[in-house]
């Protein structure tokens, strides 16, 4: 009896070392599961907390001007300073137009005055008749003079007949009939006869040089100087064959052209078009400043549009990253309460099986649970982040609230954005009604 008792004991004995490899094998499973939770939990922390900074007044108020840079840099005076200023000149071309044709007795306004010469409709008519012109003339010649000398003369006759007569016509023809005057349209007359007279000569004189050089070679070659005979064209002109008199014809027929187009290049009236143009080249300025303060209307009309969106939806990510976040924490801590309550289960069947084992109780500070009060609660464990421990029905509570506290922060911070936006928008439009002045001039 006395050897049974002093078995009993000694086992007695070596149980709280056995109970200890048990004990310390779940406090080290603990220990390792919390090294982890903690890690979690801080990113979730983190987490959390940004999504919130996502719902501050402030920081929506700096998200939606950052959301637009043109805003920001918009300057209504700074705009309306230079739209002034261009309006001002344009004021004073137009007292100039004004003033010339009051001083000048013009019942009319001008016209033709608003097509530039480098457009398709002056500069690409005229540039398509000197080549025509040119590429015919070096096809009839080049059997004359070869190919080279047959392009000089070509391209000299059509300068005369296309370029000289275009500026003949712009500048001389339409004055005649224009100004009042008898001597300033003898003044006008005078070098436009001029230069009618040299247009038909210089093209019989070629087409007579061409019709001798075919015609008369062999007259030629025993009188060279009969060639002389081209430069008086009026005195042997019956020397034309036919082919060389379509020459002179088409040259006087593109010749005529380029009068005409240079009479309806420009109001006939000398300087009248010259102070049209110069005011609206300033009214078209002024035109293009408003234009680009109406496209700025849009753009940040635009800007604001995408603003909004871009606000909402960073809103609608904070409070997805807080709840998702909190709702993350508060199942680690639920977790963690179920790890605890695991591991005292099991520590409490690891007794009962070693008394059953031993046929006897132990005492009882060896029978209390492994994890005490402390080690079992996650808010201790976990105290940097037990005010993030929230049922789901205290989370999606707080959700609600901050959504609408959220969109009532937003809504007053659009409200104030818009007043301003709405009042850059009424000025441009006045700016748009009262710019430029006299819109339907001439």
């Amino acid at each position: 009896m006395v050897h049974a008792n002093s078995t009993l004991d000694a086992e007695i004995r070596h149980l709280p070392g056995a109970l200890n490899e048990i004990k310390q094998a779940l406090e080290n499973f603990r220990a390792k599961q919390v090294g982890k939770a903690q890690a979690i939990l801080h990113t979730a922390q983190s987490d959390a907390d940004k999504g919130l900074e996502k719902l501050q007044p402030q920081d929506i108020e700096e998200r939606f001007f950052n959301c637009q840079p043109e805003l920001l840099k918009f300057s209504i005076e700074l705009r309306k300073k230079n739209i002034e200023s261009d309006d001002a000149v344009y004021q004073s071309r137009v007292k100039n137009y004004a003033d010339f044709r009051q001083k000048h007795q013009r019942q009319y306004s001008a016209y033709h005055f608003d097509k530039p010469f480098w457009s398709w409709g002056v500069g690409g008519l005229i540039g398509l008749l000197f080549i025509i012109e040119a590429t015919m003339n070096a096809l009839l010649f080049k059997d004359v003079a070869g190919l080279i000398t047959a392009y000089s003369l070509a391209f000299s006759q059509s300068f005369v007949n296309i370029g000289g007569c275009f500026l003949v016509g712009k500048f001389l023809i339409g004055p005649i009939g224009a100004v009042p005057e008898i001597k300033r349209k003898i003044y006008y007359a005078i070098p436009l006869l001029s230069y009618l007279l040299f247009t038909v000569w210089i093209n019989l004189t070629l087409g007579l040089y061409r019709a001798i050089n075919i015609n008369y070679v062999e007259q030629l070659e025993l009188k060279p100087e009969m060639a002389n005979a081209a430069l008086q064209p009026w005195a042997y002109i019956d020397l034309l064959d036919t082919p060389s008199a379509i020459v002179v014809f088409v040259g006087l027929v593109l010749a005529a052209l380029a009068y005409l187009k240079g009479l309806l290049s420009d109001d006939p009236y000398p300087g009248y078009g010259r102070m049209a143009r110069a005011a609206m080249a300033e009214q078209k300025k002024t035109k293009i400043h408003v234009e680009n303060l109406n496209q700025e209307k849009i753009t940040l009309q635009k800007e604001f549009s995408e603003a909004r969106e871009k606000v909402s939806g960073d809103i609608q990510e904070g409070l997805k990253a807080w709840s998702k976040s909190i709702n993350l924490m508060e199942k680690i801590s639920v977790d963690y309460s179920a790890l605890i309550e695991d591991a005292n289960t099991i520590w409490h069947t690891s007794i009962s099986s070693y008394e059953e084992g031993i046929g006897k109780y132990l005492p009882a500070t060896l029978r209390s649970p492994v994890f005490d009060k402390d080690k079992a609660d996650p808010n201790k464990v976990f105290s940097d982040a037990q005010q993030y421990f929230k049922t789901d029905e205290e989370r999606l509570a707080e959700l609600k609230e901050l959504d609408e506290k959220t969109n009532k922060n937003r809504g007053i911070i659009e409200t104030k954005i818009t007043e301003k936006l709405d009042t850059y928008l009424a000025q441009i439009s006045e700016i748009e009604g009262a710019y430029p002045s006299n819109a339907q001039f001439p």
